[in-house]
């Protein structure tokens, strides 16, 4: 029986594992997709443009039938599909790739396509009063525009949510050695002790107190502690640098964190940081396509890293920031956005290196299955902080002026507007065409090393 115990439980744990992981993948991916597609979806609807279809994944079609289709098309109304290839969503806008002279009807044309690769409106008549091509350039333009800002929106919203709500990790932090000789000891410091204020400010973590301290040495400052209930205050001088024993800090204390919580850190700071994503994440991509056209070594492994226990979680996600850590939590207040630099203590990023990562969507769902994981661990910042990353980052790259992004047909119109003319459809929809199989391709490209290194447990770089 003992032999046969021992695989089971590993058994279940893997599924569940892997149940976690798929099912918070999809809400994940379910939400983003949703909140980007309906800023298109009503942004047209208020334009009066006639959506043919609103579909979750990429075709081929999975549901509903080209029947289904066909009638819905004819009687002008709007298909909601679902679809094979689970990577993201689109709306198709009537007239999206442009107009031409020829009369068409609602219907009259694509119907046969009920599982056909293309994202975009056929085009339509001139006259056609629901077509997309037909509207004003800024109705157009504000369209486009619309699913990044929802995405934008909700990166900002989820920032302000953890910063009202959930809160700034904090933790106590008790005194679990002095050492003799030193001010500490001189002060009267004991161990267990807790301490609340120095100089009258309360240290976040272990490593405030070295910094409080280490910025005034030879001066006077003062210790609020918690003994046995009652507060207690005490003097000392710190230490300047050079009088600081090797194993020692400036006051001579050993402290370990205790009753980590979460404190609300206030609406006000919570928008500063919001307001704050947009550049952060534009100014991370910017600085990650510099480094890959300039082909400079965008991160890789830390000197010296192993993979052990955490393999599965080594994963770099394709964004430009990551939370820092304090004793092993994250710190939300300062570093919701923060510049790539030590990575965190997140185990699911343990062994990844330093620095902005690239990888596809295997890679994603190795992050956020580690995140969603460790909720019961390392609470729900993980989690919500790379959904605040996905979403931002997808808004962002989304505006890029890549034919088939929302950046690329933003570019069209622009044309347009300083041709003072409308653009062929064929050539338009050529030029989106290429770029689907252009960003299929590069997907399917960066996927086959995402599998190579989930086979090899090394991060998803």
């Amino acid at each position: 029986m003992q032999h046969l115990t021992l695989p089971l439980a590993m058994t279940v744990h893997d599924a569940v594992y892997i149940a976690v992981t798929a099912i918070t993948f999809i809400v994940v991916l379910g939400v983003l997709v949703m909140v980007h597609e309906l800023g298109h979806f009503l942004t047209a609807r208020l334009f009066g443009v006639r959506v043919e279809e609103f579909g979750i994944g990429f075709p081929p079609r999975a549901y509903p039938g080209r029947d289904v289709v066909r009638r819905r098309r004819a009687e002008g109304k709007t298909v909601y599909s679902l679809n094979w290839l689970p990577l993201g969503g689109f709306v198709r806008l009537a007239g999206e790739n442009g107009v031409t002279g020829q009369t068409s009807a609602p219907g009259s044309e694509g119907e046969t396509r009920g599982g056909s690769f293309s994202l975009s409106g056929d085009a339509v008549s001139a006259d056609d009063p629901g077509a997309f091509a037909s509207k004003p350039a800024w109705q157009r333009a504000i369209i486009l525009v619309a699913g990044a800002f929802n995405n934008m929106a909700l990166a900002m919203l989820l920032v302000v949510f953890i910063f009202t709500v959930i809160g700034t990790p904090r933790v106590g932090i008790a005194v679990a050695g002095v050492a003799v000789g030193s001010p500490a000891a001189q002060a009267g410091i004991q161990y267990g002790d807790v301490i609340r204020r120095v100089d009258g400010i309360v240290p976040r973590d272990q490593s405030d107190v070295r910094t409080i301290v280490a910025d005034h040495p030879n001066q006077p400052t003062t210790l609020e502690l918690l003994r046995n209930g009652h507060t207690v205050t005490v003097q000392l001088i710190a230490r300047g640098q050079q009088d600081v024993p090797c194993d020692q800090g400036p006051i001579g204390i050993i402290t370990n964190p205790i009753n980590q919580h979460y404190v609300p850190a206030g609406l006000d700071r919570g928008v500063s940081a919001a307001l704050s994503v947009p550049g952060t994440v534009a100014g991370g991509l910017a600085s990650l396509l510099g480094s890959l056209v300039s082909g400079q070594q965008v991160a890789g492994p830390a000197p010296g890293s192993t993979t052990g226990q955490t393999a599965n979680c080594n994963t770099a996600i394709p964004l430009p920031s990551r939370y820092a850590t304090a004793g092993g939590q994250y710190t939300t207040a300062d570093h919701v956005v923060s510049v790539p630099g030590a990575l965190t203590e997140d185990p699911c990023l343990a062994n990844s290196g330093s620095g902005v990562g690239v990888t596809g969507p295997i890679g994603i769902v190795r992050q956020v299955g580690c995140e969603a994981n460790a909720i019961p661990t390392q609470g729900w910042v993980p989690l919500l902080t790379l959904v605040v990353e996905l979403s931002a980052t997808l808004a962002v790259m989304n505006l890029l002026p890549i034919p088939a992004l929302d950046g690329g047909r933003l570019l069209f119109v622009l044309i347009s507007v300083l041709a003072r003319r409308r653009i062929r459809p064929e050539v338009e929809g050529l030029a989106h065409a290429i770029g689907m199989a252009a960003l299929l391709t590069l997907m399917l490209f960066i996927s086959w090393y995402d599998l190579a290194n989930l086979i090899n447990n090394r991060p998803a770089f």
